[in-house]
């Protein structure tokens, strides 16, 4: 095939805008030819940006940019805003939803106005006024059960307590007359033991301070110095006729009472028994050796 005239490849390339590929078809030969040809003839080419633009034209079509409606937003506007908050008395929520928007918004722009905000307790009064709630702001007047003087309580108080004091004394001196002994809640006959008639003398109170000291108020189970009570270790339910005998007493901390041998007394008995038998032999595992015994292994003191 003849080469084609340099005004044809120039109207091919310039004016109809025809890509080498494009040229090649309608000639009838390779793409390396058009470029050869181009070159012998010396047709100017495009440049890379305008080549990529015009094949990005012909092969995808842009699409024209939709404008966005956009929405009114006057609560953007200081007047409008200090209006709904102050003078209408509207909350942030109720502003976001009458104008569409958020809470964060309206918060937004009560800020960056410095518009000032309403304080919690007028928030709420409002609050309840709008949901029609009684705002009680007065206390009212009623009677003290026990001396019958007239106090002032909150009306609250007299849908949900049964008895109102005008002071700590009337109220004792009221449930130490109508709720004790037979009338009290719990009463379960009055049974009083003879083992808590004897623990309330101060034969057994001296005898537990003497406990105490014998041990150097010590825990015999962990060491302990804190919290130190006296254990029977043959209960006084087993054996009522040990709860003054001396070595049937031990000191233990409260934790060690409550949580280890409390429950579980006959798995100590014997640990208990040879405790005491080594210190009334003047040998506490807590406390120095003592050399000051007899022969028959009693301490001289």
């Amino acid at each position: 095939m003849s080469i084609p005239t340099y005004d044809s490849l120039y109207n091919d390339h310039w004016n109809e805008k025809l890509s080498s590929s494009e040229m090649a078809l309608k000639y009838g030969v390779h793409v390396q030819t058009i470029k050869r040809w181009i070159k012998t003839l010396k047709v100017p080419m495009r440049n890379k940006s305008d080549a990529a633009v015009l094949w990005m034209g012909k092969k995808r079509k842009r699409k024209d940019k939709v404008k966005k409606e956009v929405i009114e937003q006057p609560y953007k506007n200081y007047d409008v805003l200090y209006r709904d908050y102050w003078m209408e008395n509207l909350s942030t929520s109720e502003i976001a939803d009458k104008y569409g928007s958020k809470k964060s918004s309206i918060q937004y722009w009560l800020n960056k106005h410095n518009i000032n905000k309403r304080d919690t307790s007028s928030s709420r009064y409002l609050a309840s006024k709008k949901s029609k709630r009684v705002y009680v702001k007065n206390k009212v007047m009623a009677n003290c059960a026990w001396c019958n003087k007239e106090i002032l309580v909150w009306p609250y108080r007299l849908r949900d307590t049964k008895f109102l004091y005008c002071s700590k004394e009337c109220k004792s001196s009221h449930w130490h007359e109508n709720f004790t002994g037979e009338k009290a809640f719990n009463w379960k006959g009055g049974h009083w033991t003879e083992n808590a008639d004897k623990r309330q003398t101060s034969q057994y109170q001296k005898i537990r301070d003497e406990i105490r000291n014998r041990d150097n108020w010590t825990c015999q189970l962990c060491g302990s110095k804190s919290n130190i009570i006296v254990h029977h270790i043959i209960t006084v339910k087993e054996d009522s006729s040990k709860i003054f005998d001396k070595d049937n007493l031990i000191s233990l901390c409260d934790d060690c009472h409550r949580n280890k041998v409390n429950g579980h007394e006959k798995d100590y008995e014997k640990l208990f028994t040879d405790i005491i038998a080594k210190t009334v032999n003047c040998w506490n595992p807590l406390k120095p050796l003592c050399h000051n015994t007899t022969g028959n292994g009693e301490c001289e003191g």
